[in-house]
């Protein structure tokens, strides 16, 4: 069930991207996608699960659906994010935005625990909110330094 949701969902976002209007380039939606399935599986696995906080259940069924998640509909939604992120003027705005998005990332947990995908041993709310914002600011870091470069590459004839 977990996965026609996931299907639906990744298949939404990535339909309606390809006739947005688009503020960032292929390379940078390419940097990006892989940045956030890097740090969203190798965090989630290296960190979480080696210290046995949050408890996946390792079923056949399960894995696949979790790695469609990480690989597909994670990276999918952050590029929806930078995408709003960039279209936005107001600081304020972009507070707002960050600060929606962290805490639906953080509630994942959540949701994955009741869909029956993890159990969660010893894992507290504020962390989910801490490590979410930190890599929010970091991806947000990222596109400065991103487009930064890109603009350092403009010279003269």
């Amino acid at each position: 069930m977990f996965s026609v949701i996931n299907i639906s969902l990744f298949l939404l976002l990535f339909i309606a991207y390809v006739y947005v209007k688009k503020n960032m380039s292929l390379f940078e939606v390419l940097i990006y996608w892989f940045w956030v399935s890097l740090f969203g599986e190798d965090f989630s696995e290296i960190v979480v699960t080696n210290l046995q906080l949050i408890v996946p259940f390792r079923t056949y069924q399960i894995f696949w659906d979790t790695m469609f998640y990480y690989l597909l509909l994670f990276p999918m939604s952050m590029i929806w994010f930078l995408h709003f992120y960039l279209k936005m003027s107001r600081k304020w705005q972009r507070l707002i935005l960050t600060s929606v998005y962290t805490f639906i990332l953080a509630s994942m947990h959540i949701v994955m625990e009741l869909a029956g995908y993890v159990y969660v041993v010893d894992w507290k709310f504020w962390w989910s909110l801490v490590v979410w914002l930190t890599f929010i600011v970091s991806t947000v870091g990222l596109m400065y330094v991103l487009r930064w470069l890109k603009g350092r590459d403009k010279q003269p004839v």
